[in-house]
């Protein structure tokens, strides 16, 4: 095997307008846009990362460990060099790159929050780029590409599997086919949210319904999770979904509040987890804030600030894409979701 690193660079939000940017530009790109990476060296690295932390995370509530956990990702994104093998998670599939090991900064990118940049090389097919289905790759991976709120992740242990991929001995697919259930895919997510969003779902009003298909999308997980009473909480704090995961080693809790809208949701729901969080109810517990919609910009720094995650609409479409198998078919139903097998021509 060749020395070279492996990494998963994932477009920030994963919308089709992220994926333009990198596929036409030949880039991959991370977020922190209002700092210029390449204005510094190589040499001044503390000096970028300190410069990251003050402008993005200096609130008074910015959790330590989110703090971390975002400037290693910085590291990580500038440790990449030329010949470094990078996956892409593009919806159900992967793309694939070869690092140039060039760095650019692309203001016109900077609303996106892509701004800078890496040049990479990718991979092709017959007819295309080269994508491969998630389910061509180990259990393991897969959970790895599943990770949330991870943008750049190390994936040294997987080098043997991917060196397999770009050797083709280790999997097998059709081009046309692939891109034919890719096209599918997109059209399925991009009428599933709208409808989601608009209420043309047979989803119980009133928040409830997207509350309950939360909690089953969690027990698809493994969690045990429960809808939580409207008044079991003080203040603003307010919580609409406990899931624990448990074995004999540990336990994870997640505290999640849902809000099911359309076009942009505020920074409310963010603020009524924090308040939860600051009155140490659940100790060591995860904070989620889940909304059908777009979270504002104000809704994303104060998470950002306080270390609770966010799932927009788009996001949650890809959960409920992935545990379709695992749904109940009075959820799908309720969805709109048909259980019939297709033919793909």
């Amino acid at each position: 095997m060749e020395s070279r690193s492996y990494y998963m660079v994932r477009a920030m939000r994963s919308t089709q307008e992220d994926f333009d940017i990198f596929f036409s530009r030949n880039v991959v790109a991370v977020g922190w846009s209002g700092i210029d990476f390449t204005a510094y060296g190589t040499e001044e690295l503390q000096r970028l990362l300190q410069q990251v932390k003050e402008n993005y995370y200096s609130g008074q509530n910015t959790a330590a460990q989110v703090v971390g956990k975002k400037l290693n990702e910085v590291r990580r994104f500038l440790s990449i060099r030329k010949g470094d093998i990078l996956l892409v998670p593009y919806y159900s599939a992967v793309r694939i790159a070869v690092s140039k090991g060039e760095y650019q900064y692309d203001p016109g990118c900077a609303c996106q929050d892509l701004a800078n940049q890496l040049q990479v090389e990718y991979l092709t097919a017959q007819d295309g780029l080269l994508t491969i289905s998630r389910n061509e790759l180990s259990e393991a991976l897969q959970r790895r590409l599943r990770v949330r709120g991870s943008t750049v992740s190390d994936l040294y242990e997987f080098g043997q599997e991917i060196e397999g991929i770009l050797s083709q001995d280790n999997f097998s697919f059709d081009a046309q086919f692939t891109k034919r259930m890719e096209q599918k895919e997109v059209q399925f997510k991009k009428t599933l949210l709208t409808n989601l969003r608009r209420g043309k779902t047979h989803l119980q009003t009133g928040g409830i319904g997207l509350e309950q298909l939360v909690r089953e999308l969690f027990e698809c997980e493994g969690y045990s999770a429960r809808v939580c009473a409207k008044r079991e909480t003080q203040g603003i704090g307010d919580k609409d979904i406990e899931a624990v995961k448990s074995d004999k080693f540990s336990e994870v809790k997640i505290i999640v509040q849902v809000k099911h809208h359309d076009g942009v949701s505020d920074d409310w729901g963010v603020r009524q987890l924090e308040a939860i969080k600051d009155s140490g109810e659940h100790e060591n517990a995860s904070y989620l804030f889940i909304t059908s919609a777009v979270p504002s910009q104000a809704a994303l720094q104060r998470a950002g600030r306080c270390g609770i995650l966010v799932m927009d609409g788009a996001e949650l479409v890809d959960w409920i894409y992935d545990c379709i198998g695992m749904l109940s078919s009075d959820t799908l139903h309720m969805l709109g979701i048909s259980t019939l097998p297709q033919i793909m021509e």
